[in-house]
């Protein structure tokens, strides 16, 4: 009896075992021969007794899988009857299981990828049959042509997509196409317009880059153009896309450029100093942090400020003073091609330009001013600042000081200059004033993004409630996908997925001034090199 009572107990605790191993592996979704085998492996004469046939031999002969000692013949025979009962059951089982996720994806991909071979191969041959029907109808006389042949031509569906998404763009005189990618390049080659919209629409929570109608131009009189871009890295930019910055210079012959991020060093500005051919330089660098922020302005001419006894001009002089022919210092190739862009270009005293008066680098607050983030221009009859605007950080552990110190002091410091002279402060000030300057406004997330929260947006406005005006949408209040800003990591700028952070700020005076007036505020996103976009402002002197 005892004996018995063994036999069973052991018996049910090796059943157990085994239908719990063949559950795991029927519910991880790998149940194949392999893990059937692994599953049995558990066997009551010991761990080195296991399983080493395929599943037929499973299905077919359960009995013979087993190695019965001699001590104990009833036990395995009760055990050989419980397995042959289990691996019958099996033996009804569906063994195929779906393939894993990493599976019906490259089948997903293999077929897509041979369903649109297939689309091209159709557009080829239908193109290729067009072509030989125009061939054959130049050739033939008015007399022999085949009316029924053209139309028919001209009622063959067509193999484009017309869109993209939920049935979006496709065309209701057109019978339903496949579903399969095609890429915005080729649509673009099929000069399907209507189609290309509908497919980045549908591919980006924004909107498109609308064309701006822009300002005409007054008769007569004087322009001055300011320029400003962030370049996120000077040498980056000279390395990698140096001819976007000649053409940006030649195309829109700029009185003043304004850049910001520069991540230079004191030591590093000699062998830049002569980066635009014509143009005085006024730069400013981080001794805070190496490799970091920086600003400069280039001035067309070399105008001298007048107020020489400034400390701040003293320390600007003799920058104006020494010229290099080429850049030098780190890199060969680029200084080439700029000496010999430079070859025969009349000397720099000959161009006119603006007149500088003084200059002034920061906003008048030590604790601001170790960063390189403005250099303040005196002109004629106006204050230019080009400005780097702090960052809150990726986790907002600048914001406090952004909002309660950096915001208060430049407004204060504005006010002050702005007794003198008209002010126009440009460049990265690192918000988005609007939701139009948001491509996703509504997102969740959008509050907690820096240069979107809810406090730096408030502390522009603030800004502008003090008499200034944000010069593009004082032109183009409605405007919308006109951002200067684009995250590399996502690339962005591809679906116009980005941020309007780049500004010029004018006095309300010099939107209505009778000597000189603001007439156009635009960007300029066809120039590549970083992950901002040069902008301009077009100011007229009567």
């Amino acid at each position: 009896t005892s004996s018995c009572l063994l036999t069973k107990t052991l018996s049910s605790v090796f059943m157990s075992v085994v239908v719990r191993q063949l559950g795991r592996a029927f519910r991880s979704k790998a149940c194949t021969t392999k893990s059937i085998h692994s599953a049995l492996k558990v066997h009551p004469a010991g761990p080195t007794r296991h399983f080493s046939r395929n599943l037929s031999n499973i299905q077919q002969a359960p009995q013979t899988l087993f190695t019965v000692p001699r001590a104990s013949t009833s036990y395995n025979k009760v055990t050989v009857f419980h397995c042959t009962s289990l691996l019958s059951s099996l033996s009804n089982i569906n063994l195929t299981m779906p393939p894993r996720r990493s599976a019906r994806a490259a089948a997903k991909r293999q077929a897509s990828t041979k369903a649109e071979a297939e689309a091209q191969a159709e557009v080829a041959e239908s193109s290729a049959t067009t072509t030989v029907a125009e061939a054959d109808d130049a050739t033939e006389t008015p007399a022999k042509k085949a009316p029924a042949r053209k139309s028919s031509l001209k009622k063959k569906p067509s193999t484009k997509a017309t869109g993209k998404g939920k049935g979006k763009g496709q065309d209701k005189d057109k019978p339903a196409t496949p579903k399969r990618r095609v890429s915005i390049s080729k649509q673009a080659s099929d000069g399907d317009g209507d189609s290309i919209k509908s497919l980045k629409r549908s591919q980006s929570t924004g909107v498109l880059r609308e064309p701006l109608d822009r300002q005409p131009v007054p008769e007569g009189g004087s322009l001055l153009k300011v320029i400003s871009w962030n370049v996120n890295g000077l040498r980056a930019v000279i390395r990698n896309n140096l001819d976007q910055l000649h053409n940006l210079i030649a195309e829109e012959d700029p009185d003043v450029v304004c850049i910001q991020e520069t991540k230079l060093q004191e030591g590093h500005v000699d062998d830049f100093r002569n980066l635009l051919p014509n143009y005085s330089s006024f730069w400013t660098c981080s001794t805070a942090k190496k490799g970091y922020a920086g600003s400069v302005v280039f001035i067309k001419g070399t105008s001298v400020p007048e107020d020489s006894s400034a400390e701040q001009t003293a320390k600007a002089k003799p920058k104006l003073q020494k010229r290099q022919s080429s850049i030098t210092s780190f890199l060969k190739d680029a200084a080439e091609s700029q000496a010999s862009e430079t070859e025969g270009v009349k000397a720099s005293d000959e161009v006119q330009g603006p007149t500088v008066h003084s200059v002034q680098y920061g906003i008048g607050h030590s604790k601001h001013d170790q960063e390189g983030r403005s250099v303040t221009i005196e002109l004629d009859d106006v204050y230019i600042i080009n400005l780097y605007v702090p960052n809150s950080g990726q986790k907002l552990e600048r914001l406090p000081y952004r909002t309660k110190e950096w915001d208060p002091d430049l407004v204060a410091y504005m006010k002050e200059l702005e007794k003198k002279k008209p002010v126009v402060i440009l460049g990265d000030l690192n918000v988005a004033h609007l939701d139009l300057d948001i491509y996703n406004f509504d997102a969740k997330h959008i509050p907690k993004v820096s240069g979107c929260t809810p406090a730096e947006r408030q502390g522009f406005s603030n800004m502008l409630s003090q008499g200034f005006v944000d010069t593009f949408r004082h032109f183009y209040p409605d405007a919308s996908g006109q951002f200067t800003y684009w995250s590399a990591r996502t690339n962005g700028r591809a679906d116009d997925k980005g941020l309007r952070l780049d500004y010029f700020v004018a006095s309300e005076s010099l939107m209505s001034g009778a000597s000189l007036k603001v007439i156009d505020s635009y960007q300029l996103p066809q120039y590549l090199g970083s992950d901002h976009c040069p902008i301009a402002l077009l100011l007229h002197r009567a």
